[in-house]
Order: structure tokens, then C-alpha cells, then sequence
């Protein structure tokens, strides 16, 4: 019996083990992290895939960033000689302008490029990255959308008419879309007056067929069907579009999703727009074809583009104005413009509250204004009260009053109290004390201070120098003591030393009493 313990043939020597589940997944994290972009990379693709859904479609971010630089001085002297033309570059500014509002960063990233040695080169790296974050928006939306149509945006078959599709469609595999599907067939087919055959359905068919970008289709009519005698009537109104668009902005058809919503806010996507019509329309068109890639056999950029003039020329304002109105009121998600525009919750604590606020201020106000109101009246009444009393009329005697004349310069008053005259008999004795005009007392005399006497008998002070007239005899022997008046609540002065008394040092010691 042959040994077969070491019978492993060489082949299945060399083979390496199978890696298990755990290490697959970390091969797989390393790959995503050495693919991940750089912190500003990510930024700057992120504000590309925010232009593409929210503003524009194609673009050159390159040119945009471009006008950070100043221009030549021929574009100077142009705009100086025809200050009226058009300025070519109008869009691109825009285009700027909304790039830096939806990226604060932005501004700091092109002031570091201009301070390079070649600015063009960084600036032409940084539209790079938006370029491709740009890209990469229509490339997810267009796989989104593929699997939300295969799987009927996720409804019910009772949903509308329309049921699901029959046979499925397969979102990975796109051989079977487009005029290969029976349903798919009427609605990828161009709208013409008169209609296509059955000879050139056929050719839509065949390989390489190619469409005008300047057609469109029965799914953009209200219905999926048009009326030929009023092309107008529920244009842009299909189920189809309505449905595709709710799905690439909110995600779900019949409830947004919360980071989409918070997406849209944050963009200050707050009603529909143009673009945003027009974006989901070159999206979808492509979806149900059975093209591989979006721009490989038809000019998508030239559709959007087309679809987009069409909404924005003068001749159709009253058109578009209405077709929006009809977005914004059937369509477009009532609590995404929520923060913009909140509506207040009248059964909620918050208003309960704004609304006793409201009328406590409301009865304050009312109380004030009462106040003020019975204040006016009482100021009022008391006004015309004393404007009905008869004025006093003042004594006309030429004897009282020349009287008067002589008691002022003799300085008495005979009405004073005290002075030793009677009033003036006559008609003036009636007349009452208030109606007499009172005079001013005379000033008293200010009495002059006493003057302080020696004890020694002599007129020198102290120190023996002689006392001054006009000194303050009450003048405190420091010299940083201000001069008192006498009066109440005063100590009395103290007693100027003699000859015969020693004099206390003022510069002795206080702790042990040294004169």
C-alpha cells in the first residue's frame, strides 16, 4: 500500500491560502482610503456635484476660476469703448459668484493660488477637482435614476395607470431598454406632426441610431401623451419627469428623505427651478434609452441646453411662470423650505405662549394709555376751573403807595411785623394780606468775630510778634486746619498759652509725653 500522507501535488503546494472575510474587508478599506481625496479635494468636488444638480449641468469651472484674475487691458479698452455690449464672460462670473457663495473656503483656496509662481497651473488643478465632482454628480444620478425606474421608483402596481414594467428591466444591463421594450418604445420615440411610422421605429432600433437633441418626448406631456392641435397643453408635466425628479432630489416619491432635505436647505434649493427641471429631463431621457453612456450617441448637453432656452426666453415668461407655480404647488415638497419660511403651529405651547406675550403687552399698553388719557382730563378740568374765576384787581392809592415809597428809603416796611407802624387806614384796611406784594427783609448785618485778648496784657502773640488787626483772631495754630466760623456744635477755642505757662511742644512724642 503506496504512501499518501504526502501525496499534495505541487500545484496545490504553490497555491496561497484563500484570505478569510475579515481580511477581504480591510484590503477593501485600505483600497477606498488610498482612493479617498485630500481634505480640500473633497471640498472642492463636493461644491462641483452642488453646481451640477443645483445650478448647471455641463460648465467649464476652469474659465469661471479664471476671472479671478485680472483682466488684460484690451478687455479694459473694449469695455471702455462699448460700455453697452454684452459681456461674454457674464456667465462664467455668475458661475464664480456661485461657487464662492456655496463654498466659503473657496475664496482663501484662489488667493493662495494667485500668490504661486505660475497661478494658472493652480487654479487649473482646483477646476479640476470641481470638474470632477461636477462629472461624478451626473454619473450617480443616472444610476439612481436607472434603479429607481426598474423598480417603479419603489410604488405600488395600483399606484396610477401605468403598473410596473412588463418585462422587468434589468438597471445593470441596459439591452433590453429604450425601443427594445415594448413600453419603453412610444416613449423614447421623437414627438413629430405628423408621427413616426412603423418603418422609422424600426430604424430607431438598429445600432447607432441617432436622435436630434432638438426633439422631444411623449413622457414629458401630462398623460405621456401630447395634443397636436396644443403642444402646450401639460408640457413638462409627465408622471415619468414628476416622479424622477422627487427621486433624484428627495430620494423617495412620496416621502423625502432627511439628508436629501437637509441637502436641498443647505443649497438654498427652496422652490423649483428651471434647471432643475431641465437636469432631471436630460437624466431621464438617457435612463430610458438603451445607450451605455450618457454622452456616447447623443448630444445631452445640447438637450439641456435646448430645454433650458426654451423655458427662459422672453416669449415664454407667462408659460414658465405658470409651469412652475404648477411645480411648487403639486410637486415640490411643502416642508423643504421649512426653515426659510416657517409656519407657525397655532395648537403648539410655543404659540400658546407668543400669544400670552402678546396679550399682556397688549393690556399694559391699553392701561398706559388710560393714564395718560385720565391725567389729560384732570389737567383739563383744573385748567378750565381756574380760567372762569374773576381776576383780583390791585389797589390803585397813590397815598399807600407813596407811604410805601418812603418806609423802602427810610428802610422799614409799615406792613413788617415788629416795626412800630400801622397799616395804612382807608379802603386798603379790607384788602387781603395775600394779595399784597411781600418785601424782601433787610440783610442783617454780619456780626464780627470777638476778638481774642492776651492774658499777658501785652499785644504781641506768643512768640512775641504783634497781633494784626485784620488777622483771624480764631485762626487755628496749624497751619493745615481751615478757618471755622463760630456757632452751634463748635468747640470752643482753645487757650493761648502766656508767658508764665510753658508752651507744649507740638513735635513731642505721644507715647511718652516729652513737652
Amino acid at each position: 500500500m503506496s504512501d499518501t500522507s504526502s501525496g499534495d501535488s505541487p500545484t496545490s503546494q504553490r497555491q496561497p491560502p484563500r484570505p478569510d472575510a475579515r481580511t477581504l474587508r480591510a484590503r477593501k478599506a485600505a483600497a477606498k482610503r488610498e482612493r479617498r481625496r485630500a481634505k480640500e479635494e473633497a471640498t472642492r468636488a463636493g461644491v462641483g456635484r452642488t453646481v451640477a444638480r443645483f445650478k448647471r449641468m455641463y460648465g467649464n469651472t476652469k474659465i469661471a476660476l479664471m476671472q479671478a484674475l485680472e483682466s488684460s487691458e484690451s478687455d479694459k479698452e473694449e469695455r471702455r469703448r462699448n460700455p453697452s455690449a454684452p459681456d461674454p464672460r457674464a456667465a462664467d462670473k455668475e458661475l464664480l459668484d456661485y461657487l464662492i457663495d456655496h463654498c466659503p473656503s473657496l475664496p482663501s483656496m484662489i488667493d493662495e493660488a494667485l500668490k504661486m509662481r505660475n497661478p494658472v497651473e493652480e487654479l487649473s488643478k482646483m477646476a479640476s477637482d470641481i470638474d470632477g465632482g461636477w462629472s461624478e454628480a451626473r454619473n450617480t444620478d443616472t444610476a439612481s435614476l436607472k434603479k429607481g425606474l426598474a423598480a417603479n421608483f419603489n410604488l405600488d402596481p395600483d399606484y396610477d395607470e401605468f403598473g410596473h414594467w412588463a418585462p422587468p428591466l434589468n438597471p445593470t444591463t441596459k439591452n433590453a431598454w429604450g425601443p427594445h421594450h415594448p413600453q419603453l418604445l412610444p416613449l423614447v420615440a421623437p414627438v413629430r406632426v405628423p408621427p413616426l411610422d412603423n418603418e422609422e421605429l424600426e430604424k430607431l432600433k438598429q445600432p447607432g441610431a441617432i436622435l436630434s437633441h432638438v426633439h422631444w418626448y411623449a413622457w414629458m406631456w401630462s398623460g405621456r401623451r401630447h395634443n397636436p392641435q396644443d403642444l402646450d397643453e401639460g408640457f413638462l408635466q409627465g408622471d415619468l419627469l414628476v416622479k424622477a425628479f422627487l427621486w433624484l432630489y428627495f430620494g423617495s416619491v412620496t416621502t423625502p428623505v432627511a439628508c436629501r432635505v437637509t441637502a436641498a436647505r443647505k443649497a438654498g434649493f427652496a422652490s423649483t427651478t428651471v434647471h432643475s427641471i431641465a437636469y432631471t429631463a436630460t437624466l431621464l431621457r438617457y435612463a430610458l434609452s438603451s445607450e451605455t453612456r450618457i454622452d456616447q450617441a447623443f448630444h445631452s448637453a445640447g438637450f439641456y441646453q435646448h430645454l433650458v432656452q426654451y423655458l427662459e426666453h422672453e416669449d415664454q415668461c407667462q408659460v414658465t411662470s405658470n409651469l412652475l407655480k404648477w411645480w411648487n404647488s403639486n410637486v415640490f415638497p411643502a416642508g423643504v423650505a421649512e426653515d426659510a419660511d416657517p409656519e407657525p403651529d397655532t395648537n403648539g405651547t410655543w404659540e400658546l405662549m407668543i400669544r400670552q406675550r402678546a396679550q399682556r403687552k397688549a393690556a399694559a399698553v391699553a392701561a398706559a394709555q388710560r393714564q395718560r388719557e385720565e391725567g389729560n382730563a384732570t389737567i383739563a378740568a383744573t385748567t378750565t376751573q381756574s380760567s372762569t374765576l374773576d381776576p383780583v384787581t390791585p389797589p390803585n392809592d397813590t397815598t399807600s403807595t407813596s407811604r410805601m415809597d418812603v418806609s423802602a428809603q427810610n428802610g422799614t416796611s409799615s406792613s413788617a411785623p415788629g416795626s412800630g407802624h400801622s397799616p395804612i387806614q382807608g379802603e386798603d384796611e379790607d384788602e387781603d394780606d395775600a394779595d399784597r406784594i411781600p418785601e424782601r427783609p433787610a440783610k442783617k448785618a454780619k456780626r464780627p468775630f470777638p476778638r481774642r485778648v492776651d492774658d499777658s496784657g501785652s499785644d504781641s502773640d506768643i512768640d512775641g510778634e504783634e497781633v494784626r488787626e485784620d488777622a483771624d483772631p480764631v485762626a487755628p495754630v496749624s497751619g493745615k486746619k481751615k478757618h471755622r466760623p463760630s456757632g452751634q456744635g463748635k468747640k470752643p477755642p482753645k487757650a493761648v498759652a502766656t508767658a508764665s505757662q510753658p508752651r507744649r511742644s507740638s513735635r513731642g512724642s505721644k507715647n511718652n509725653g516729652t513737652v
